[in-house]
């Protein structure tokens, strides 16, 4: 197929990385100054422009993200001197996708954004199906990292799940050809399509994949239903149903206590589920809105022991000051990233193990339901600092 070219852009229609809120992303290429850069072309349809509500999301999804590309610009102009400014002014932020432009090509808008090499967190989880809690760790502190910058900000995101977290594949290796290479093995090995993924045991083996992955940067995209806290108001159903806030269903929610910063602190905890059981806490069956109101009326979910020889207290309480009922409870992302199962070394964890987890004391109540599993509550916060007083000389 031809390429489209205007002005600075050139991409090949034939070249998709994925479907975005309003539609088909293009990889093509930047020409300034002389120089080529790798973008992501967001194609904007012109029946967006006429729909009042989709018209609303594109203004939310420019508006945010260029409010955080240019005052984190205005930051960085701040504290760097002229070199490192020069050298630094499209890489404006580590942990969320960088907003570069918006234009016409061909009588078609598009936003212009930068490339992240290596897809979304989606396509790693359906290919390692689970993930340890060191790599979980990792990928969680660069999450909230992100989320801390729109928070900070006032800025709520409103749909954070996998799919909404690219990333930028590292392999720290300073031949480019040597980069090029790796990021293409990857790229291939974790195609979903790719029948042929267990070939590239031999020269791309899962340990390197995951040391790549642990050296690389998960950025926050997608801005189509976020909104300025200041701005909302209105209790909205906004966002993934699996990923979504209980609060934001229930018929007697008030605007002032659940539309807030919280509703993105709930979602945190959802993926970290995922990362690490390959499963979701709530998943309604048959999937509705109506089953899913059910579920969180109950508000149990399981933490699972034969899913893995070991699950450390610091994980269990993560989990736990994420999801709870009650917003209030849960943390800022400020204090998010204090929490130990961050901020502590996983070989330093106090782990349970199938063989142990019944030994262990947990605070008043019966979390021992069924055999192999303990059932949280998203309306206990009894065990949100984690006091389990495992057996007191086992430290694993």
């Amino acid at each position: 197929m031809e390429e489209k070219k205007l002005d600075k852009y050139i991409f090949n229609p034939e070249e998709v990385l994925g479907k975005g809120s309003f539609g088909i992303v293009y990889k093509g290429l930047r020409n300034l100054d002389g120089k080529s850069q790798v973008v992501a072309l967001k194609k904007i349809p012109a029946e967006i422009l006429q729909d009042k509500s989709k018209l609303q999301s594109l203004y939310n999804e420019i508006s945010i993200s260029g409010k955080i590309n240019v005052e984190d610009k205005k930051d960085n102009e701040n504290k760097e001197n002229k070199e490192n400014k020069e050298n630094n002014k499209e890489n404006l932020n580590d942990n969320i996708v960088n907003f570069l432009d918006i234009t016409d090509i061909k009588n078609n808008t598009y936003l212009v954004y930068e490339y992240c090499n290596g897809g979304d967190l989606k396509r790693y989880l359906r290919f390692f199906k689970t993930f340890d809690e060191k790599m979980v760790q990792n990928i969680m502190t660069k999450i909230i990292k992100g989320l801390q910058v729109l928070h900070n900000k006032k800025i709520i995101h409103h749909d954070i799940k996998p799919e909404n977290i690219l990333v930028d594949l590292y392999p720290n290796v300073s031949n480019p050809e040597e980069e090029q290479e790796i990021i293409r093995l990857i790229k291939e090995k974790t195609d979903p399509k790719n029948k042929r993924s267990k070939q590239f045991d031999n020269i791309m083996p899962n340990e390197l994949l995951l040391e790549v992955l642990s050296n690389s940067k998960m950025k926050l995209s997608d801005f189509g239903l976020s909104k300025y806290k200041v701005e909302t108001n209105k209790v909205e159903i906004a966002g993934s149903p699996l990923y979504i806030d209980p609060n934001l269903l229930k018929s007697d929610s008030k605007l002032e206590t659940v539309e807030n910063e919280k509703v993105d602190i709930w979602a945190l905890g959802i993926i970290a589920y995922e990362l690490f059981f390959y499963d979701l806490p709530f998943q309604p069956f048959p999937p509705s809105i109506e089953r899913l109101k059910q579920l969180f009326q109950k508000g149990e979910y399981t933490i699972d022991f034969k899913r893995h020889d070991k699950i450390s207290k610091q994980f269990i309480s993560f989990l736990n000051v994420c999801l709870q009922d009650e917003q209030k409870i849960r943390p800022l992302t400020d204090e998010l990233l204090f929490h130990e199962f961050i901020v502590r070394d996983p070989d330093e964890f106090t782990y349970i193990t199938i063989d142990n987890y019944k030994d262990a004391k947990y605070p008043e109540g019966d979390y021992l339901r069924e055999e192999g599993k303990i059932t949280m509550s998203i309306k206990d916060n009894r065990m949100i600092n984690a006091y389990f007083d495992w057996l007191d000389n086992v430290k694993k």
